[in-house]
Order: structure tokens, then C-alpha cells, then sequence
């Protein structure tokens, strides 16, 4: 099949959804490569998909496993909204390349199960498991360092207490400030004639939207 033949097929909505379109416009595309375009495609797909059903198999077998006794029924769920939730989980499993935010995923998926999930609640699990599916390990790392520290963290001290370079901890602090999970202040103020730096003068406390993530994906 060409390249444009594939992008006709894909705009035929009732045959195909968005998935499927992305996977058969990438697959023609790997095939125009020079040379070793076909190749590559078989070997892509192939790899691809015996991976992400690898995953998902090893996510379910683990999760099994566990055997928690705090499930609800699923009439204690709004049935809608749960089989949302687990279609994000799913997708995550799927693409998600490191084992360690893959077992986070199994703690997200216990707290969803164990808590109802309601059109309420929904939007708060909805932005967990995007912010989990978007999160460095570094960024866990850093965030659950400030959590479990008994007073405000400063940026001194999270670089001290990590193996990471200096400008990945800048970069990481920044994200997590994105999410709304850091409550930042400077309790010293400016320091007169100093050189400006004001990451290094912060000190961070996780917010309460901070700890309700935690307990619900990072801690089991």
C-alpha cells in the first residue's frame, strides 16, 4: 500500500480510530525509508506490539498477584467513568518503557478500584495518571524526597541527598511546579549585594495536592 493510499484510509472515520490511523500512517512512513525501509517497519511493528502486550500481560499478573481485599464492586463505581480510568491505565501500561513508574501504575489502579470513582472525582484521577504517564523517576525521586523530609526542603539539600546533575534537579523542581505539587517559599529574603540565584534560596514543601497523588500512585 502507498504512502497517500494509507492517508485515504485514514480519514475514513467509521473504519478506523485515531490509534489505528497514527499506527498505519507511521507504518507507510518507516516503509519510504531507503533501503531498509521495509524492513524496519516489520521489525518496528513487531517489536512494538509483542512488547506493549508483554506489559500489559506482566501489569495484570502482578496486580493479581497482590491479592489486596479492598476492591469494591463494581456497582460502587460509576461504571462509565471507571472503564475511563482503566482505558488511561491500559494505554500508559502500554507505552511505558520503565518497570519502576509501571508499578505505580498498579498502585493507581489498586487506589481506583478501592475508592469509588465517580464523575467527582473524576477529573482529579484523570490529571494523576497523565502527571504520572509525564513524570521523570527523577522528578518522583525529588518529589518524595521533599514529602518524607520532616521539615521544608531546600534546593542545597535535594541536590546533596540526589545522584542527579545540578540542572536536572533545576529542570525537575521546575516541572513540579507546573503540577502544583511544591508550596515554595525564601524565608531568609534577598540577601544584600549577593549574586542572584533564586532557586538556591527557595526551600519547598509538597502541597496537599502534592500528598493526595502520592498516596494515590506512589504509595501502595
Amino acid at each position: 500500500m502507498y504512502f497517500w493510499e494509507v492517508i485515504a484510509l485514514t480519514n475514513n472515520e467509521d473504519r478506523l480510530n485515531t490509534r489505528d490511523k497514527i499506527e498505519l500512517v507511521v507504518q507507510a512512513g518507516l516503509q519510504l525509508i531507503p533501503v531498509v525501509g521495509g524492513a524496519l517497519s516489520s521489525t518496528y511493528f513487531g517489536y512494538k506490539n509483542e512488547k506493549r502486550f508483554k506489559r500489559l500481560e506482566t501489569f495484570y499478573e502482578e496486580f493479581s498477584k497482590r491479592n489486596y481485599l479492598d476492591l469494591l464492586p463494581l456497582e460502587d463505581h460509576d461504571e462509565e467513568v471507571l472503564i475511563g480510568l482503566i482505558e488511561r491505565i491500559n494505554e500508559k501500561v502500554e507505552h511505558e518503557v520503565i518497570e519502576e513508574k509501571r508499578l505505580y501504575l498498579i498502585n493507581y489502579l489498586r487506589h481506583t478500584l478501592a475508592e469509588p470513582s465517580t464523575i467527582k472525582n473524576f477529573n482529579e484521577r484523570l490529571f494523576f495518571i497523565e502527571t504520572l504517564g509525564n513524570m521523570t523517576t527523577i522528578e518522583i525521586d525529588i518529589l518524595l524526597q521533599i514529602y518524607k523530609g520532616e521539615d521544608y526542603g531546600t534546593f542545597g539539600s535535594i541536590l546533596l541527598n540526589s545522584y542527579y546533575d545540578e540542572y536536572a534537579v533545576v529542570g525537575s523542581i521546575g516541572r513540579l511546579k507546573n503540577y502544583g505539587f511544591l508550596l515554595v517559599g525564601n524565608p531568609r529574603g534577598p540577601i544584600v549585594g549577593a549574586p542572584t540565584n533564586p532557586i538556591r534560596d527557595e526551600v519547598y514543601k509538597t502541597s496537599l495536592l502534592a500528598d493526595k497523588f502520592i498516596s494515590f500512585c506512589l504509595t501502595e
